[in-house]
């Protein structure tokens, strides 16, 4: 966690952004349990978005989040996972720290775990 992407993500606005944190087992890959725990999680956006939003935009943002799981599944894996997906931007960062799983929809991406993080590691 570095302090130019979180503060990227706090510069940011537009509805929906979404925000998924779960804990990861650490390991050179993504593991199996993980990929559940994201597929479900994933399952929780769509239902928070259905009717919030028009069917177009909860489609891309499903498949941006998709995508982004596919780019870091054969990547090396930390404690945490922080996956980020609004209109106009996608990220995800890898937390040192646990986070209390969770799917947050608002104007504005959640960063409280990565501040934690960040001032963790400072």
């Amino acid at each position: 966690m570095n302090r130019l992407v979180l503060d990227d993500l706090q510069r940011r606005r537009a509805y929906p952004s979404v925000t998924v944190l779960l804990d990861t087992e650490p390991g050179p890959s993504l593991a199996d349990a993980d990929r559940a725990t994201i597929a479900r999680l994933l399952a929780t956006v769509d239902r928070r978005l259905d009717g919030g939003v028009t069917d177009a935009v909860r489609s891309r943002l499903l498949t941006d989040l998709d995508e982004l799981v596919a780019q870091i599944a054969g990547e090396p894996t930390s404690v945490a996972l922080a996956l980020f997906a609004s209109p106009e931007h996608t990220a995800v960062v890898r937390l040192g720290r646990a986070v209390e799983e969770r799917v947050v929809v608002d104007e504005t991406f959640a960063t409280r775990d990565l501040v934690a993080d960040l001032n963790r590691t400072a």
